[in-house]
């Protein structure tokens, strides 16, 4: 089973995300919405949850999607991270939490 978070605080944007996951129609599929960092990141802790893939939304209010990722990379070191955004200046920050994976 893929278990994947989704996490953006546009709820459009989740829906487009969700079309496409029911598109694929895949049993081995499993993904769960979070509207915010901070939900994701209590809930994570509170279940003692990892996820195979995490699609963060950069510009959320609150933590943004960068300093989420660079806090999953400290438990997570190989978690496959996919940044969603419309922001190019966000460009350079990416491969700074893309480029920090240990082995």
């Amino acid at each position: 089973m893929l278990h994947i978070a989704l996490c953006d605080d546009n709820p459009a944007s989740i829906e487009i995300l969700e079309k496409y996951f029911d598109i694929l129609n895949d049993s081995t599929i499993d993904y769960d919405v979070y509207f915010s960092a901070e939900e994701l990141y209590r809930y994570k802790l509170n279940n003692e949850l990892t996820y195979d893939i995490y699609i963060l939304d950069i510009e959320m209010q609150g933590m943004n999607g960068l300093e989420l990722a660079k806090t999953i990379r400290t438990n997570e070191p190989n978690a496959l991270i996919i940044f969603l955004t419309s922001y190019s200046e966000y460009v350079f920050d990416v491969f700074e939490v893309i480029t920090d994976v240990r082995i």
